[in-house]
């Protein structure tokens, strides 16, 4: 399951196409690698780095991919990327759903996070900070 990639395709409606909506993307594909991989999602830790590299816009498509790059015992590390393979068209002229299919995907932007593990969480799903906060601190 390590490295194996799972692909989100989405067309950005109005209020997504900020880097909040990015995330909460990416959000999504980090749970459906820990459904494929348990058989039910974990609590999304956080983001340890994020990069936006070019805008993403309403009416864009765009492909969100993520992997889980590592695994011990209190979470999982995942990578995620978004790519957008067709831009709305701003002209004015045409139809008001035109697209442009870019030529090649343009790389969006660029995040690694991590989910916690069942094992950091007690039984009533509460995450037990203690120990996921000092592992996400390099503490043990």
């Amino acid at each position: 399951m390590i490295g194996s990639k799972m692909t989100l395709r989405v067309r950005m409606a109005a209020g997504e196409n900020s880097t909040g909506g990015t995330a909460d993307f990416w959000g999504d594909a980090g749970n459906q690698l820990a459904i494929r991989l348990f058989g039910d999602d974990r609590l999304f830790m956080g983001y340890d780095s994020t990069r936006n590299l070019a805008p993403v816009h309403d009416g864009d498509f765009v492909v969100y991919i993520g992997w889980i790059e590592t695994m011990d015992r209190h979470k999982l590390t995942c990578k995620f990327q978004a790519y957008k393979y067709a831009a709305m068209t701003r002209e004015t002229s045409l139809a008001i759903l035109s697209n442009n299919a870019a030529p090649e995907k343009i790389l969006c932007g660029e995040a690694v996070g991590a989910l916690l593990r069942r094992s950091t969480q007690d039984g009533s799903g509460s995450v037990c900070w203690r120990h996921a906060g000092r592992h996400a601190a390099g503490k043990r």
